[in-house]
């Protein structure tokens, strides 16, 4: 992953310093969550940060772009902290987490990792102004960074 990365960096305007060890931990607790092992190697890298030029596939929307990947204590220039009370009541019913919002797109579409036992560390995404607009885009972070970077 540490590739994808490197190349995502490119495309990263305002960047996130990376998270420590602890705040991902304390995050996870807050949460009552477990991140996935691709993903908290992201943030521990990167955390994420605002992003221009990185086109990503979606099934309604094919001319969309990242916005942003939340981060873990900071939040993106307009952007949210990585589970912000804002972003948790964006969706009815998610306690404890089966969906927690990473990002979102620049037409508003929001980014969302799985965290239910069957499908845990997947990726969907949730259409923005839409209830009912949830679509599985990738099996795992790792295979969302690959993709990001294949169609850049």
């Amino acid at each position: 992953m540490t590739e994808e990365l490197k190349f995502l960096a490119r495309f990263c305007k305002h960047p996130n310093k990376p998270a420590s060890i602890d705040e991902v931990t304390e995050l996870e607790e807050r949460l009552q969550i477990q991140f996935p092992a691709d993903y908290a190697s992201f943030l521990a890298e990167s955390n994420g940060g605002e992003f221009r030029g990185l086109k990503m596939l979606t099934p309604w929307r094919p001319e969309d772009e990242l916005e942003c990947l939340y981060g873990v204590g900071t939040g993106v220039e307009g952007g949210e902290t990585l589970g912000s009370e804002e972003d948790l009541e964006l969706l009815d019913d998610n306690w404890p987490i089966l969906f927690l919002p990473i990002g979102r797109s620049l037409l508003h579409d929001l980014l969302l990792m799985d965290f239910s036992v069957e499908s845990r560390g997947s990726i969907w995404i949730k259409k923005a102004w839409d209830s009912e607009g949830f679509q599985l885009t990738h099996a795992s972070f790792a295979t969302f960074l690959r993709d990001l970077v294949e169609n850049a």
